[in-house]
């Protein structure tokens, strides 16, 4: 996970060149919001 500020990116390495990025997102509160729907984290 990269934070930044109330934005997120989930991620994973897959080579000491590649990463894939899974979803970026945003929290609002304690709450974390893909594709504008909540995601329980």
């Amino acid at each position: 996970e990269l934070r930044v500020g109330k934005y997120r990116a989930f991620y994973e390495i897959r080579g000491e060149n590649l990463v894939r990025v899974l979803a970026i997102g945003h929290k609002e509160h304690n709450e974390l919001f893909v594709r504008r729907e909540m995601v329980k984290i």
